[in-house]
C-alpha cells in the first residue's frame, strides 16, 4: 500500500509524536511506501528545535520505505492565544496540502487529528488523487476549547461545529484511542459504523522497569518517597494540585514530587511552589525520552493528572502506558478511560481530578506500603500494558483496518 500520513508533530518531538513516528515505522517495516508530512519541530514549547531551520519544505529519507516532507508553519509560545493557535493550524493545513501533492499518489491517506481542520486537506486531496480517508482522532476538538472557554465566539463555534461534523462524516474510517472516545465522537456527529477503537500501545521492550536508586542518590532524593511526574506542563493538566497537595504534606510526611518537563504553565507553577513555601517539589527540564526510563524507575509511584471536563472522558494520556510499562504505582487524578484502565488492572490509586486532598491521600495511601507491595502494584500495571497496549499488536490492528478498508469489494 501507499500510506500518505499528514500529522501536525513527528519526531523527534515528544508526547504523542513518538507514537506517530512508530505507527509509520511499522507500516514502513512491513513493507509499505510510506510518506509523512508534518510541520517543523517545535511541540511543546512552540519554538524550533535545534538543528532545524524553517524553510517552506525540507525532505528526509528515513529509511527506502520512509519519507517525511516538512512544511512551514505558523509557530508561537503563546500556546493559549486561540486566534493565535488556529493560526498555527490552519497555516499547516495549507502548506501540507501542496506538500502531499508532491508526494506519491495514495491508496490511504491516515490523518492524525486534532486539528482536524487537516481532514479538509485530505478530502480535497482526495478528489484529485483518490485513496481512502482514515481519520485518527486523539483528542475531541474542538469540543475541548469551546468547554474550557478558548473560543467564545457563537459564529466560530458554529462554523467549527459544523465543520467537525462535515470531517467525521467524509472519512471512510475514523479509528480513536478508547471506546469512550468512540462514543463520544458518535454522539458528535460520526457515523457508529465507519468508528473503531484502536488503543495507543507503548513499547514494553523499551520502557521497562530499571533501578534508578543512582539517579536519585545524584538528585539528593534518598530516603524520600518520591512522586513524579514527567511530560507536558499545561492547563489541561492542572498540575497546580501538585503544588497544594505537596504543602499539605511538607510538614509531615517525606513524601517529595518532582515534575520533569517543559510546558505554558511551569513558569507559573514554580512561582507558585516559591510564594506557598513550599519545599518538597523539585522542577527539572524536560529530558530526552531515550533518557526518561531511568527518571521513572528511580520514582517510588508516577502522577497523571488531567483538569476535570467532560470532553476529556474518552483521553487516555500516552503517558499513562509508558508509566505502567514502567512498573510503577500509578497515582491517577483523571475521569473516563483512564481510571477505568487503572482499576481494571489493579495498579494504582485514582483520586478526584483537581482535589489536593485526594492527591495527597493517595500519595500518603501507597507510601505506607512496603517496597514490595508497591513493586507487586507495578508489575500488575506492566502486566496488563503488555496484555492491552502491545505495540506490534495495536499496529496490527491498525494495519488490518486499513486493509480492509481498501480491499476490493465483492
Amino acid at each position: 500500500m501507499n500510506i500518505l500520513m499528514l500529522s501536525l508533530i513527528f519526531p523527534p518531538e515528544t508526547g504523542s509524536a513518538r507514537r506517530v513516528g512508530e505507527l509509520a515505522d511499522f507500516f514502513a517495516g512491513k513493507g509499505h511506501d510510506v510518506s509523512v508530512v508534518t510541520g517543523f519541530p517545535t511541540y511543546p514549547q512552540g519554538a524550533l528545535y535545534p538543528g532545524f531551520r524553517k524553510n517552506l519544505i525540507r525532505r528526509e529519507q528515513l529509511s527506502e520505505k520512509l519519507s517525511v516532507t516538512r512544511v512551514w508553519l505558523y509557530t508561537t509560545p503563546k500556546r493559549f492565544s486561540t486566534l493565535r493557535r488556529l493560526v498555527h493550524y490552519g497555516t499547516f493545513t495549507v502548506s501540507s496540502f501542496f506538500a502531499m501533492l508532491t508526494c506519491k499518489r495514495p491508496d490511504v491517506i491516515y490523518v492524525v487529528s486534532h486539528p482536524y481542520f487537516l481532514g479538509l486537506s485530505a478530502i480535497l486531496l482526495r478528489l484529485l488523487r483518490g485513496g481512502k480517508i482514515v481519520l485518527d482522532v486523539q483528542d475531541s476538538w474542538p469540543e475541548a476549547p469551546i468547554a474550557l472557554g478558548y473560543i467564545r465566539w457563537q459564529w466560530l463555534i458554529r462554523m467549527l461545529v459544523s465543520t467537525e461534523k462535515y470531517v467525521y462524516r467524509a472519512a471512510n474510517l475514523i479509528s480513536t484511542l478508547s471506546p469512550e472516545m468512540a462514543s463520544r465522537l458518535i454522539f458528535r456527529g460520526a457515523e457508529p459504523e465507519k468508528v473503531e477503537t484502536v488503543y495507543n500501545w507503548v513499547d514494553h521492550r523499551r520502557f521497562s522497569p530499571v533501578d534508578g536508586g543512582a539517579l536519585r542518590s545524584r538528585l539528593g532524593l534518598d530516603g524520600l518517597f518520591v512522586v513524579l511526574y514527567a511530560g507536558n506542563i499545561g492547563k489541561p493538566q492542572g498540575l497546580d494540585v501538585v503544588i497544594s497537595a505537596a504543602g499539605i504534606v511538607q510538614d509531615s510526611a517525606k513524601i517529595h514530587y518532582v515534575i520533569i518537563g517543559d510546558g505554558a504553565e511551569k513558569r507559573t507553577l514554580q512561582e507558585l511552589a516559591r510564594s506557598h513555601g513550599v519545599t518538597n517539589v523539585s522542577f527539572l527540564p524536560a529530558v530526552p525520552e531515550s533518557e526518561i526510563i531511568d527518571y521513572l524507575g528511580m520514582a517510588d509511584a508516577l502522577l497523571v493528572h488531567l483538569t476535570k471536563a467532560p470532553h476529556r472522558s474518552g483521553v487516555i494520556p500516552s503517558k499513562l502506558q509508558i508509566y505502567m510499562a514502567a512498573g510503577k504505582p500509578i497515582l491517577l487524578g483523571a475521569v473516563g478511560a483512564s481510571a477505568r484502565i487503572v482499576a481494571d488492572a489493579s495498579c494504582g490509586v485514582v483520586f478526584e481530578p483537581g482535589s489536593p486532598e485526594g492527591l495527597a491521600e493517595a500519595a500518603q495511601r501507597v507510601a505506607a506500603t512496603t517496597p514490595e507491595e508497591r513493586q507487586a502494584l507495578g508489575m500488575t500495571g506492566r502486566a496488563y500494558a503488555m496484555q492491552h497496549f502491545d505495540l506490534t499488536a495495536q499496529c496490527s490492528r491498525s494495519e488490518q483496518l486499513i486493509a480492509e478498508l481498501i480491499a476490493p469489494q465483492s
